[in-house]
């Protein structure tokens, strides 16, 4: 049995606390089945007591079943080792068990027949005790630090298992002598072969309520734990003796120990992931600090692997060594005294009118950039987002080329075609390539872009390839490193597949690069569950928390697309709730033109390539940085009715927050208009082809390509062109999912500032309130979307008469 001593730190001093762990794994079958049968023997013994008599706390057969397994397994240990270290009756019942002989019996002598005495033997109860103390000990290891009388605070109760009495034990017991061995202090039974009860427990305290923890069963390797039980047993084993011994940094240099760190306090428990063993030692007492230092140096030169200490301590009596050496008196303690008590009272009343200021509120910690409190009361200007037609065109050829003689799958080479042949028409510009332009484009303008994920190089449906590879020399080609010689540096590498590692690392990233577009893709939107807290608690809040701004990119592919619930969601109900934008005011016009300066993040899920083109680029020429997310979908990415021309990316081209419906002359006459849908991301096109194939010329459907900031004064001036339109919101996700718990709100309050529709809200078209995010049946997915196609278009659910390549008909 091995011990492990835990440390607590509570204000100056440690607490220990100690578990007896059993690595039962190292024992062979024939171990196992002698415990068993040794098991039997017990029972057999602790019947064979008159069973009407009242038990003790701990019962004979209670404790034999709970504690007996421990106990023979030491026992067995130590016999293995040396055989005549054990009980006479031990060597002879396990010598026995060896030669598969019959099971070793106490004779009829021992245990009385005769069911009118409530004793045992004294051989029995002499086996009984012994384990009785074998329990106590344990005890101490796991509750000791309860009766430690470190801090003034803690309660007096004494755990019921530290006392004596609690195992039937009296105060003459204290007095009996106990053998020492497996289970009960072992490694005093070198040099002492019994101890008394109260010996015994004066011992425990010392050893599991002084000012050393120890922290080593995280350690796998059982020698390495073996040689940290023996060492603190040995050392309280010999403070009759001798000290600990001073140890000093000489003692890591004359073992060859290079390089030492000293640091202030940290969590130790990280230590725990490269096996480090961690001592966590009371400062005050020197003595232990010494050993402790010293078992340090050891381990680490005996085992060649690193180890922490944790001293814990501080300044008890402040310089006290001033006064003994006259620089101060006492009157000048006091007047000091009154001097600082007298600063502290004038201080507080002065901070009741206090208003706070920092270095950050007054100036920019960038170079460039506007500080807080400008931006706070400046309303910055909007930056057209579009580049030149050349310049997109020679970005848009080297992304679709690759080095003479380089070997590039055959699979890529009609992609890349495909590219070129969009590029030098000017149309059809697809998702991918629109990414590839944005990034190309700000690359060329000197702006240093950064991209990680899982399968970022690739993209995970296959559409990005921003590394080329060569399939006979393995060899590696970037096409946005080679754009120009002048150009900034395009990181991008495949991250592990940690999300919440990987966003904390590019949040930190941007805090000091705002020069640079920093983006982190998921693989799956669903899977930015694993980084929630780097959402939450920075990303979302650390503007608001600690002035930190950011322009970090996230991008979670999103999308209904039958694939199941765990790659359809990038649960955009959860990063809307996050918004600060009020969902019941309406911005007054001030307050409407510095929406993006004021709001903590931007939520966007966008529907054509151009409009993506321009929201990475919109990031970088603001004169502040607000993070981004961005849904993308997944169906839309060679989609082919989601397609832009270059010439929606060049000139004084912008994002679009809000797109109106772009078909107005296929539509009646907006007095005829009854039904007026808005939707964000790829079910637009779901709904556009239902109209088209179903001739609804009386509905008209726009886009809120911006989710958050709301776009209040672009809607207001779109709803009331359709007076008669009853206005519906439309989305793939369930009612109780999606954007609709965020836009309600925000519509209702809209329409009330509306000239036409005042007291109107808008009605949901969804998927049924769900716990999951989506269905992974295939044939169910495709009946839930031509529900909440007919809810959106018809205004009820209707059943298809007829499905035609994949759009419902219901005429």
């Amino acid at each position: 049995m091995y011990l492990t001593i835990w440390s607590r730190t509570l204000r100056h001093i440690s607490y220990l606390n100690s578990n007896a762990v059993l690595y039962r794994d190292t024992f062979s079958i024939k171990s196992r089945y002698l415990i068993i049968h040794s098991l039997g023997a017990i029972r057999n013994k602790a019947t064979a007591v008159n069973s009407s008599q009242p038990q003790d706390s701990v019962s004979q057969n209670g404790f034999s079943q709970r504690n007996a397994t421990n106990y023979i397994e030491g026992i067995y240990e130590a016999w293995l080792r040396d055989p005549s270290s054990v009980h006479l009756s031990w060597q002879i019942y396990f010598k026995n068990m060896e030669s598969n002989m019959k099971t070793y019996r106490p004779s009829p002598t021992i245990v009385p027949l005769t069911g009118l005495t409530t004793s045992l033997s004294p051989s029995t109860s002499q086996y009984d005790d012994h384990m009785k103390v074998q329990l106590l000990v344990r005890a101490y290891q796991v509750r000791g630090h309860h009766i430690a009388k470190l801090d003034p605070d803690l309660s007096d109760t004494i755990p019921k298992e530290l006392d004596p009495r609690y195992y039937g034990f009296t105060e003459k017991d204290l007095d009996e002598k106990f053998s020492l061995g497996p289970g009960i202090l072992p490694a005093f039974a070198e040099t002492e072969k019994k101890k008394t009860l109260r010996e015994i427990v004066d011992t425990c305290k010392t050893i599991y309520c002084s000012t050393i923890g120890i922290e080593y069963t995280h350690i796998s390797d059982r020698v390495h734990i073996q040689m940290r039980g023996d060492s603190v047993w040995k050392a309280v084993r010999d403070t009759r003796n001798e000290s600990f011994g001073m140890i000093k940094i000489d003692r890591s240099v004359d073992l060859g120990i290079e390089s030492l760190v000293l640091g202030m306090a940290h969590c130790s428990d990280v230590a725990k992931v490269v096996n480090a063993p961690i001592f966590h030692v009371n400062g005050d007492d020197v003595e232990a600090v010494n050993f402790v230092c010293q078992l340090a140096a050891e381990w680490r030169q005996t085992f060649k692997k690193d180890v922490v200490v944790d001293i814990v301590c501080y300044r008890k009596y402040g310089h006290n060594e001033l006064l003994k050496d006259g620089t101060f008196t006492k009157e000048d303690i006091e007047k000091h005294k009154k001097r600082v008590w007298n600063i502290l009272e004038e201080n507080y009343q002065k901070s009741k009118d206090y208003v706070p200021t920092s270095r950050e509120w007054l100036s920019s910690s960038w170079n460039g950039f506007k500080s807080p409190k400008e931006l706070a009361e400046e309303i910055t200007p909007a930056y057209p987002t579009g580049s030149s037609y050349e310049l997109l065109q020679h970005v848009g050829e080297v992304i679709s080329s690759y080095p003479k003689g380089f070997n590039v799958h055959s699979g890529l080479v009609r992609i890349l075609k495909a590219r070129a042949k969009a590029i030098n028409e000017g149309q059809g510009i697809d998702w991918p390539t629109a990414e590839g332009l944005a990034l190309g484009s700000l690359l060329l303008e000197g702006k240093h872009v950064r991209l990680s994920g899982q399968d970022v190089e690739r993209g995970t449906f296959s559409q990005r390839h921003a590394v080329l590879h060569d399939q006979v020399n393995e060899t590696q080609y970037v096409p946005l490193n080679d754009l120009r010689p002048y150009q900034a540096k395009f990181s991008v590498c495949n991250s592990s597949l940690s999300e919440f590692g990987v966003l904390g690392f590019e949040y930190g990233y941007s805090l000091v690069n705002p020069n640079s577009l920093v983006l982190w893709e998921a693989q799956f939107g669903d899977f930015i569950n694993n980084a929630q807290c780097i959402i939450d608690q920075f990303i979302a809040s650390g503007e608001t928390k600690w002035l930190q701004r950011t322009g970090l990119v996230v991008l979670l592919p999103h999308g209904y697309d039958g694939q199941g619930p765990e790659h359809s969601s990038g649960r955009l109900e959860r990063f809307l709730q996050l918004c600060n934008d009020h969902p019941y005011v309406y911005p007054p016009p001030e307050k409407m033109a510095r929406q993006h300066q004021d709001c903590n993040v931007q939520i966007i899920n966008v529907t054509t390539p151009a409009n993506y083109f321009h929201v990475l680029r919109r990031q970088i020429p603001r004169d502040f940085r607000k993070p981004l997310i961005a849904f993308t979908s997944k169906s839309l990415l060679r989609h082919p009715m989601a397609r832009s021309s270059l010439a929606e990316m060049t000139g004084d081209t912008t994002f679009m927050r809000y797109i109106p419906d772009p078909h107005p002359e296929t539509l009646a006459s907006p007095e005829k208009i009854t039904r007026h849908i808005l939707c964000s991301g790829q079910v637009y096109y779901a709904l556009l082809r239902a109209r088209e194939q179903n001739k609804m010329d009386h509905v008209a459907i726009s886009r809120l390509e911006q989710i958050c900031p709301f776009p209040y004064d672009l809607l207001s001036q779109h709803i009331d062109k359709y007076p008669n339109a009853e206005l519906i919101w439309a989305q793939e996700e369930p009612l109780n999912g999606g954007a609709w718990t965020y836009v309600a709100p925000r519509i209702r309050t809209l329409m009330n500032h509306s000239k036409r529709h005042e007291g109107k809200t808008a009605k949901p078209a969804t998927r049924l309130p769900s716990a999951s995010p989506a269905t992974g049946n295939k044939k169910q997915h495709i009946q839930e979307e031509h529900d909440l196609l007919s809810q959106a278009l018809i205004g009820q659910i209707i059943e298809p008469k007829k499905v035609v390549s994949g759009v419902p008909v219901w005429e």
